[in-house]
């Protein structure tokens, strides 16, 4: 009995080598697949590499499915890491809405005037430090228009 739960614990940790040997493989890989695609889709012109994107663009549709393929494989090796940060996110929305809240009722003088509830929403909500960063690069953004 022990010697078959050796041997099974033994065949976990080859399966988990040989899954992370896959995804350090896929991984890389699509990104490349992916920067290939971006690469070929921009129709260079100059007369130095008309040969190699015309070249390159007869094997674009072999390519696509491809990619295709090495992204469903990569989304299901990371399928963990991505059900982590949605769940992250959720929580993150639920402790932004109780942060709303929070502001509603600690702070009801400055929840009457529209345009301060808004900022200072924002500023509750994101810190001191992200907002210092955002108002003058939103302002120059907004009077650089104008």
């Amino acid at each position: 009995m022990k010697i078959s739960i050796q041997l099974r614990c033994g065949e976990n940790k080859l399966n988990l080598i040989k899954s992370e040997n896959i995804r350090k493989c896929i991984n890389p890989l699509f990104f490349f697949v992916i920067a290939l695609l971006i690469i070929f889709s921009l129709n260079i012109k100059e007369k130095a590499y008309i040969d190699i994107t015309e070249f390159f663009s007869r094997f674009n549709h072999y390519i696509l499915p491809f990619a295709i393929v090495l992204g469903i494989i990569f989304v299901f090796l990371n399928r963990k890491t991505i059900n982590n940060i949605i769940e992250n996110d959720r929580i993150n929305h639920i402790n932004e809405q109780v942060k709303n809240k929070e502001f509603s009722k600690n702070h009801p003088k400055l929840n009457q005037i529209p345009v301060i509830k808004i900022l200072a929403k924002f500023i509750y909500n994101h810190g001191w430090i992200y907002s210092i960063a955002f108002f003058p690069l939103s302002s120059s953004h907004f009077f650089s228009f104008i």
